[in-house]
């Protein structure tokens, strides 16, 4: 058996009126130790502590976390903010592109080449060669996806490749 008495954590308002109170003639080393159940090694190290300003350096850390805790919160919301006004600018001017490809593929002159009329829009030809695959990805396969969607159902836990072997 250990004559360790039980594992408390005091809070750092407690350890700071404690070190006042004893530093201040209201309390003494015995007395404190006697009526709050703490050992003498324990009040010594608070009370170094207090002396160096250590105990209000940990509740100045522990406010400052709090401080970047609610700033990082913020910033975190901003940025989602942010995110989906970007994705919605990239809608816009992925509508503008498809319209300029439009009027140069099928208003300009015949007379006019292809890199004048982009030149003429401030249109990279880059851009008017550029073909999206992202909506060649849609997979249309009904049965297929149902399949899928059952195997996962009855076993969560396989993964790619025994659907695959399951599917073919």
């Amino acid at each position: 058996m250990s004559a360790r008495g039980p594992f408390r954590r005091h809070s750092q308002k407690f350890k700071l009126q404690l070190c006042s109170d004893i530093r201040d003639g209201k309390l003494g080393r015995r007395e404190a130790q006697k009526t709050y159940r703490d050992s003498a090694n324990l009040i010594q190290l608070w009370l170094n502590q207090y002396d160096n300003g250590d105990l209000d350096r940990e509740e100045a850390a522990a406010s400052t976390i709090a401080e970047y805790e609610a700033k990082i919160a913020a910033l975190e919301c901003k940025v989602g903010q942010l995110t989906m006004e970007l994705d919605l600018v990239k809608k816009r001017a992925f509508k503008v592109r498809e319209q300029q490809r439009a009027v140069i593929a099928h208003q300009r002159p015949a007379s006019l080449s292809t890199r004048r009329g982009c030149q003429m829009i401030n249109l990279p030809r880059s851009t008017y060669y550029y073909r999206s695959t992202a909506a060649g990805t849609d997979l249309m396969d009904k049965r297929l996806i149902d399949l899928i969607g059952e195997i996962q159902d009855g076993f969560p836990g396989d993964g790619y490749r025994r659907v695959t072997q399951v599917t073919c």
